[in-house]
């Protein structure tokens, strides 16, 4: 069943002032070809907490959809507020993920069908081991054996992550000094919570910079909230 569904979306609670926080969303592409999905939000008294216990909370004041595949729990708790020079604020929140025994086949289908140019592969746990990207699959195309390759044959081992609650400029220095063009966003226990690319760091300078940048569609054929990451 889905964790969201029934939940009356309202932005008030009881007349007491309510914070937006974003709901983050790591579906992770199976051997069998399931994407399992997993919502989380980042309390701040609980760390990261799945939304449906989220939606038990004395705090939870519903669920707002911003349209674009966002959603968002509104809290009233005061501590609560999230500042918009966090990594948070410029992230995708809904990303998608392979596990390492994925063939490389699925994987080509997935970049192609929701016009990305990498994936973050994790564990069980939805940790990050590795990063396949439209790079690394160039790579392999010659190989004889390609039809048997899997993601761990072919990803790039060493994943460069940043936590959510770290600075949105941190982000950017990180990216720029290494060269790489996409980032994972980790919750405080490690998990993928989100994903930072290139244009999303140039989006969130143009608009601190008082540029009127449209809002982003992230949703797509997934259920309606599946994020197609910019290139």
């Amino acid at each position: 069943m889905n964790d969201l569904e029934g939940e009356t979306m309202t932005e008030e609670t009881q007349g007491a002032a309510v914070h937006p926080l974003s709901i983050h969303e790591r579906r992770t592409l199976s051997r069998d070809g399931a994407l399992s999905p997993e919502r989380t939000i980042r309390c701040t008294q609980r760390g990261e907490v799945f939304v449906l216990n989220c939606l038990f909370c004395s705090h939870n004041g519903g669920i707002r959809d911003a349209g674009g595949g966002r959603r968002f729990i509104l809290c009233d708790d005061p501590e609560a507020n999230a500042s918009d020079e966090s990594v948070s604020a410029l992230m995708t929140p809904t990303v998608l993920c392979v596990q390492r025994d994925v063939g490389v086949a699925a994987i080509v289908k997935l970049l192609l069908a929701h016009a990305i140019s990498a994936v973050p592969v994790v564990d069980a746990d939805g940790r990050p081991i590795g990063m396949v990207s439209k790079t690394d699959l160039v790579r392999h195309i010659g190989d004889d054996a390609l039809s048997t390759t899997i993601a761990a044959d072919v990803m790039t081992p060493l994943v460069y992550s940043i936590s959510e609650q770290a600075a949105a400029a941190n982000a950017a220095a990180l990216m720029a000094y290494e060269g790489i063009h996409h980032l994972p966003v980790l919750s405080s226990t490690g998990r993928v919570v989100g994903i930072v690319s290139a244009l999303d760091v140039l989006r969130w300078f143009a608009t601190r910079a008082g540029f009127v940048i449209p809002p982003r569609d992230i949703s797509g054929e997934l259920g309606g909230s599946q994020c197609s990451h910019d290139t």
